[in-house]
């Protein structure tokens, strides 16, 4: 996929379907304790109903490579944000 492609499938969590639209966003160069990578930015959007989930959408990091190992990956929560960033492997 390319930046600005999307695509759109359907998760059922035991209590809601939610349909989800993962999206490229952009290439860009990420630094982290492990190094700096190229990287493939994508956003995950969950909707039910029609209606924004409030918790649960994703950005992730893969590298720009045939690997595609995650580097960072961003979550909202009901108490804020979470981050992992790769520190060691990959």
């Amino acid at each position: 996929m390319t930046p600005g492609q999307s695509i759109s499938f359907d998760i059922y969590d035991t209590q809601r379907l939610w349909n989800t639209e993962v999206r490229v966003v952009r290439r860009q160069e990420l630094k982290t304790p492990r190094g700096t990578f190229k990287t493939v930015m994508v956003t995950s959007r969950l909707t039910h109903n029609g209606e924004a989930a409030k918790v649960g959408n994703a950005t992730f990091w893969f590298t720009d490579d045939s690997r595609r190992v995650p580097v960072r990956i961003s979550t909202t929560m009901k108490i804020g944000e979470v981050t992992l960033t790769l520190v060691e492997g990959g």
